[in-house]
């Protein structure tokens, strides 16, 4: 599970070959399809909240993430996603997310194993549904922020979505906050430089 329409509850209500030109499809994507992913993630947010600390407080500081606003998600999808499958803004699976903060690799083993065996028995765990993804950027990268995440189906209140938890060392955690200004700006820059090219193509500017 990569996207959010992925799940049962979050198939879109039409193809993209239902709506009648591209202005149509991009108005679903973003003032329709995405607020309802931020009602579902509403809906998730508290339960799943409350699993992640259950399950995972003995291994060090669990901190709950703010659910994305509407308009970060909307820059993220316009972004990240862009050239993507229709509808864009169901490749976001971090609407709903949470971080472990851990001393120790040790710890941070530990909390990964017990995240995959949950997973792997999630019939028998309220909420879960199971793994969609888990990305080490240990692997990926040498240096910067690294953390391992895993991307969990999670349901309640009848619906489902794929939420994040991020599990980090102290020492990234540390660095992250340092850094996290700087990603912001330069993120909020490309998005309106990519809006401007935009408006360039068309003739507006």
């Amino acid at each position: 599970i990569l996207r959010q329409d992925e799940l049962d509850t979050n198939e879109p209500d039409f193809t993209a070959d239902q709506l009648p030109n591209e202005a149509s499809r991009q108005f679903y994507d973003m003032k329709v399809y995405l607020p309802k992913l931020m009602l579902v993630a509403r809906m998730v947010n508290g339960e799943y909240q409350a699993w992640v600390e259950t399950n995972f407080m003995t291994f060090g500081e669990v901190l709950s993430g703010p659910i994305k606003t509407l308009e970060r998600a909307e820059a993220k999808a316009e972004n990240d996603y862009g050239d993507k499958a229709w509808p864009t803004s169901a490749h976001i699976i971090d609407l709903v997310r949470a971080r472990l903060v851990v001393n120790t690799p040790e710890e941070m083993e530990a909390a990964v194993k017990k995240a995959l065996a949950l997973c792997e028995d999630a019939p028998s765990n309220s909420g879960l549904v199971g793994l969609a993804r888990l990305k080490n950027s240990f692997l990926t990268k040498t240096d910067g922020f690294r953390d391992i995440k895993l991307s969990i189906a999670f349901a309640s209140e009848g619906v489902m979505m794929v939420c994040e938890l991020g599990i980090c060392l102290r020492v990234m955690d540390d660095f992250g906050h340092k850094v996290h200004i700087l990603y912001e700006v330069e993120r909020e820059r490309t998005f309106y430089e990519e809006v401007e090219q935009r408006l360039v193509e068309k003739g507006a500017l």
